[in-house]
């Protein structure tokens, strides 16, 4: 697990550097972003609020607390990238078929064309 911080509470991000020493890289290294406002990112985002029905996290929490709603949170991310996964793979498989199919297709409608043309002559 390596998580960014981004956090415009001082307090806030003192305690989950306390919380989470081990965890904590740079934004470029890391695989989700703890915030507690509004910021735009590539990565996976864990928002931390306070009386905001759409955080991950309620404030005030305990480290545990943190902890087991961190792990629910990346377990969301690691179960939709392994469903994308799959939905790519799918995709690329119904891509091959089809391309077989019209090549195979294409093939036999040349075999008629020239079995007619060989007729004609």
């Amino acid at each position: 697990m390596k998580i960014a911080l981004n956090c415009k509470s001082l307090l806030l991000e003192k305690a989950l550097k306390n919380f989470l020493s081990q965890y904590i890289v740079s934004e470029n290294e890391a695989n989700i972003l703890i915030t507690d406002n509004s910021v735009k990112s590539n990565l996976p985002i864990f928002h931390i609020g306070y009386n905001d029905p759409t955080a991950d996290l309620q404030k005030p929490f305990s480290r545990s607390q943190l902890m087991i709603k961190l792990e629910d949170k990346l377990k969301t991310i690691k179960q939709k990238d392994e469903l994308n996964s799959i939905i790519t793979e799918e995709d690329t498989t119904i891509e091959k078929e089809i391309e077989q199919l019209t090549k195979q297709f294409t093939n036999d409608l040349l075999k008629i064309f020239k079995k007619y043309a060989q007729k004609d002559n």
